[in-house]
């Protein structure tokens, strides 16, 4: 149970720092925002199979 708590929260957590980064890390420093952003939504995917195969 407890397990499963702390993949949602790392989902979540991984949600909102991949939104936050792709809004950019300042005018001149976008591109590496994004590509943080990309990583952090690749991670949050990682996270949702993990969490989706403890629930099935």
């Amino acid at each position: 149970m407890a397990e499963l708590v702390f993949l949602a929260a790392s989902l979540l957590v991984l949600l909102i720092l991949g939104y936050v980064f792709w809004g950019g890390v300042g005018s001149k420093r976008r591109d590496i925002g994004r590509g943080f952003a990309v990583a952090a939504f690749g991670l949050a995917a990682y996270v949702g199979h993990m969490l989706y195969d403890k629930l099935t």
